[in-house]
């Protein structure tokens, strides 16, 4: 991770896991048809949406971000200009960028983003240790359709999730539609053992925006 130098003693543990969250290789998909500058905006979004960045947590500089990510100084530019604008950042000078707090902006307004940072984070074993963060995201009533074709239904679709998620698999070509005003399709690539590729549907409801329908497809191996 890069640092400003002699800025480590301003910085709290907050801003810290912020510039993990936000600096995470997988927050840019350079081969996505989606522009970088709307990639990393809609993340960094849906991050703040879901409570991953929390308020008032000071995210890495323009030129920093741009250094750990590979993205242009103008691409990240322009990404925290539209977010300062939506009323998700708040630029303090020279004293930096933060989370804007929650009546600046208009929570999950941004669901594509939001359920592509949540597929994500499902990926994460540590995600499903924490039964508070899981329930967030994850519909009770999920319904998984595994690459054999048989249908798993709630908890244990939960705990068949959780044991694909169990060896950190790269995700890769993830890409999020809007279908309608509460369904969001999101599928993406799992890389780990074998190769499988996975949609997921993501429902809002009363609660919000959780997982309620996932299907497994897999892939041939590659020659």
């Amino acid at each position: 991770m890069v640092t400003d130098p002699g800025a480590a003693d301003s910085r709290t543990a907050r801003d810290r896991i912020a510039d993990a969250l936000v600096t995470d290789s997988r927050i840019v998909d350079p081969g996505a048809s989606t522009p970088p500058y709307e990639q990393l905006r809609r993340r960094i979004a849906a991050r703040i949406d879901s409570g991953e960045l929390e308020v008032g947590a000071r995210l890495p500089t323009v030129r920093l971000l741009a250094q750990e990510t590979g993205l242009a100084v103008n691409t990240v530019a322009r990404s925290y200009k539209e977010l300062e604008a939506a009323g998700y950042l708040r630029a303090e000078g020279r004293r930096g960028t933060f989370v804007a707090a929650t009546a600046d902006r208009r929570a999950g307004s941004d669901p594509v983003g939001l359920c592509s940072a949540a597929e994500l984070t499902l990926w994460r074993p540590a995600t499903h240790r924490d039964t508070a963060l899981l329930a967030t995201l994850v519909d009770p009533a999920l319904a998984l359709v595994g690459h054999d074709g048989r249908l798993v239904e709630g908890p244990a679709a939960t705990a068949l999730m959780a044991a694909e998620a169990a060896d950190g698999p790269r995700i890769e070509a993830l890409r999020a539609d809007l279908l309608g005003p509460s369904t969001v399709l999101v599928s993406c690539v799992r890389q780990g053992g074998s190769g499988a590729r996975w949609s997921s549907v993501w429902v809002a409801g009363v609660t919000g925006w959780r997982c309620r329908w996932r299907q497994v497809t897999e892939l041939a191996p590659p020659r």
